[in-house]
């Protein structure tokens, strides 16, 4: 049986080479790339620093950049997708995180965002409650050390909430939500109450835990995505980059892949190096050929991804907002947290 599939996987390879060269819309590659965001383009500079230079980036739009995404906004460039260098520095092995060198290598412009640098309000004005931002953050920390107690000892796993709630924090007042949003909800984009607790420990522990807190957000005008796009000059032209290539269908064995684009095109490759987003991956965009795994599967549609909306306000000059400074507004019905980094 197994014979029997090896010959007409060879037989397709065979008819699909033969059309190919019939039409002229075929291309062959040692390796093709999936995606040209920064992932993409680093798999391609990795290639190229190991001698491999017979490889093809494949774009579905027409710059590179993937997730990094600008745009103008009362003549300033706006980031509209990644904007910030989170941790510049692993405090345990002294690593230096990649992006944060290429930023310096470009000069990227960016600037420190302070989170313990805020101003709270309320619906009467500037009212001080830092310090229930304090105790939000206090339990947050109890909470994750009780979660890794909770594995150590191979207790059953609960909701991030309940956790809290076993340290007695429990959010009533306009001022303990938004504080809980702040310590919560703002860097794990949900809620405490859809959140496992000993998962949540185990991501803190692989991100600050590791790195250092010293997030720099982007306001270079050339835009984030610039560090992408000048890394490719250096092991990329034209020749193998296609831009505006959307793949329809991905065929895949032990001994090559084939990739058909929307127009027609096929590409012919011993390798394939997927960086799709798992949001691709979820929308079924692309059709694998054998389908992937269960267990992959599982792996993929369990990833739970949350959307966090931009807002960008033009102030007036005399409004006391300084320039060029990065401003969080965390609103509920009667409370507001105000966060200023400069």
């Amino acid at each position: 049986m197994a014979s029997c599939k090896n010959i007409i996987h060879l037989g397709l390879i065979l008819l699909v080479d033969f059309v190919g060269l019939c039409t002229g819309r075929l291309i062959r590659t040692k390796v093709v790339i999936l995606g040209g965001g920064m992932a993409g383009v680093m798999v391609a500079r990795t290639l190229s620093e190991k001698g491999i230079s017979d490889f093809l980036i494949i774009e579905a739009e027409s710059v590179l950049g993937g997730r990094m995404k600008d745009t103008t906004f009362d003549k300033y460039t706006i980031e509209l997708g990644a904007n910030w260098i989170e941790g510049i520095r692993n405090h345990e092995t002294g690593e230096e995180n990649p992006i944060w060198t290429m930023a310096k290598k470009y000069n990227l412009t960016s600037t420190a965002t302070d989170t313990d640098d805020l101003l709270t309000y309320d619906q009467n004005g500037q009212f001080n409650y830092s310090d229930v931002v304090d105790q939000a953050f206090a339990h947050f920390k109890q909470v994750l050390d009780d979660a890794t107690k909770r594995e150590a000892s191979n207790l059953e796993d609960l909701s991030f909430a309940e956790g809290q709630r076993l340290r007695g924090w429990i959010p009533k007042t306009p001022y303990e939500n938004v504080a809980d949003w702040w310590a919560f909800d703002f860097e794990f984009a949900d809620r405490p109450t859809a959140s496992s607790m000993i998962r949540t420990a185990a991501n803190e522990k692989a991100t600050h835990g590791q790195w250092l807190e010293d997030d720099q957000f982007v306001t270079d005008q050339r835009g984030y995505a610039f560090l992408v796009r000048e890394e490719a000059k250096r092991i990329a032209t034209n020749k193998n980059i296609l831009y505006n290539s959307t793949i329809t269908t991905i065929e895949y064995s032990n001994s090559s892949v084939n990739i058909t684009l929307k127009n027609g095109l096929i590409i012919w490759a011993d390798y394939a190096i997927c960086t799709f987003s798992v949001g691709v991956l979820q929308h079924n965009d692309v059709h694998f050929i054998p389908a992937f795994p269960a267990w992959k599967q599982e792996s993929i549609f369990s990833s739970k991804w949350q959307h966090i909306q931009k807002s960008f306000f033009n102030f007036l000059i005399n409004s006391g907002v300084t320039r060029n400074s990065f401003y969080t507004l965390i609103l509920t019905d009667e409370a507001i947290i105000h966060n200023g980094s400069h």
